[in-house]
C-alpha cells in the first residue's frame, strides 16, 4: 500500500493580533508577534492533504516555543504506539536475552501492550507549566471552509484561552461577522 501526500498549501491569514496578552498564559510582560503555522491535514483512504496557514499571536518569552508544537491526533497517536511495539518487538528477538519465561508465546501481545503504555505514558508527561494553557499550539485550525478549487471562504480557530479567544473576537469583527472567521474555545 502506497501513501500519498500533496505538499501542503500555504497562506497567511489576514487577522488582527493584540499585542497586550499571551495566547497562551495571559502574561503581560515581554510580550512578541510570533508567526505561528497553523496545520490542518486531511486523511483520504491512502492520501492526504495538507493545509498550513499562518497567522502572527503574541507569545511571552516562555510561552514562545509552544507556537511550533502541534498537538497530535489520534491517528499519529497510533502510529507511534505501532511504531515502538515492532521496535520492542524488534528488540525482544535480537537481544541475546531468553525472554520465554517473562511473555511465554505472547511476545507480540506483550510488545503492542509495550508499545501502547509507553505512548501513554510520553503523551501524559507533555502537560502545560504554570499558567499555560496548552502544552502544544493554544491556538489551532480546527476548520477550514474551501470552495471546490481551493479558494477558503471559512476559517474556525480553537484556542485554549478563552480570554484570549474573546479578546481575539473583538479585535477581528469584521471577520466574524462576515463568516470568514469563528473562534472557539474551551
Amino acid at each position: 500500500m502506497t501513501f500519498v501526500h500533496i505538499p501542503s498549501k500555504t497562506a497567511e491569514l489576514p487577522f488582527h493580533a493584540q499585542r497586550d496578552a499571551c495566547c497562551n498564559c495571559g502574561e503581560i510582560e515581554g510580550i512578541s508577534l510570533v508567526e505561528t503555522p497553523l496545520k490542518r491535514t486531511s486523511y483520504m483512504l491512502i492520501g492526504g492533504t495538507e493545509l498550513t496557514l499562518t497567522v502572527h499571536l503574541p507569545y511571552c518569552v516562555r510561552c514562545a516555543k509552544t507556537s511550533s508544537r502541534f498537538p497530535q491526533g489520534l491517528f499519529a497517536k497510533v502510529l507511534i504506539a505501532a511504531g515502538l511495539s515492532f521496535a520492542l518487538m524488534l528488540v525482544a528477538v535480537v537481544i541475546p536475552v531468553d525472554i520465554q519465561p517473562i511473555v511465554g508465546d505472547h511476545l507480540p501481545l506483550a510488545a503492542t501492550i509495550g508499545g501502547v503504555l509507553l505512548t501513554f505514558a510520553f503523551f501524559s508527561l507533555r502537560k502545560p507549566s504554570g499558567s499555560q494553557t496548552s502544552y502544544y499550539q493554544p491556538v489551532t485550525l480546527k476548520g477550514v471552509k474551501q470552495k471546490f478549487l481551493g479558494d477558503i471562504v471559512g476559517v474556525t480557530l480553537y484556542c485554549t484561552n478563552p480570554d484570549f479567544a474573546h479578546r481575539y473576537t473583538m479585535l477581528n469583527q469584521e471577520f466574524v461577522a462576515s463568516g470568514f472567521l469563528k473562534v472557539e474555545h474551551r
